[in-house]
């Protein structure tokens, strides 16, 4: 048996537990989609349209509700905590325009602001993230 395979048993408590090594690896079967309130910032009010806020939702996740008021157009969306966010989006109309619009989560506390993962803040980001640099926290990064 390999060493980092071998498993061993715990008692706590008159029960027997299987202990055996971390591995980092995360299994398919580890539940990883969030549900998170997402606010669209920069789409032309002229667009505001139910189609379209929805259009917009799916694309960072899979959409499960949206809301359109006067004043602001949200969805509510499911995404994959495993893979980095989606921030901004370029959004193509049916006559040819573009435009830039920013996704805003709402109580969205710890990610990384460098490559937008929830799996670490930028106070740990990966070196290879950074380009191979030591990033040192910026004070004003409230995101930690």
């Amino acid at each position: 048996m390999e060493p980092a395979r071998q498993s061993h048993r715990l008692r706590l408590r008159k029960q027997l537990f299987p202990v055996q090594r971390w591995e980092p690896v995360i299994s398919n079967s580890v539940p990883s989609m969030i549900p998170f309130w997402i606010r669209i910032k920069g789409l032309p009010l002229h667009y505001w349209q139910d189609d379209m806020v929805c259009r917009v939702g799916k694309e960072p996740g899979t959409l499960e509700n949206h809301e359109l008021t006067k004043t602001t157009a949200r969805v509510q969306v499911s995404v994959d905590g495993l893979k980095p966010l989606i921030k901004e989006l370029i959004i193509e109309f049916d006559s040819g325009e573009e435009t830039s619009v920013t996704l805003e989560y709402e109580k969205l506390k710890y990610h990384c602001s460098v490559c937008f993962s929830l799996l670490h803040s930028k106070k740990k980001l990966p070196e290879d993230k950074g380009g191979g640099k030591n990033l040192e926290p910026d004070p004003k990064d409230v995101t930690n």
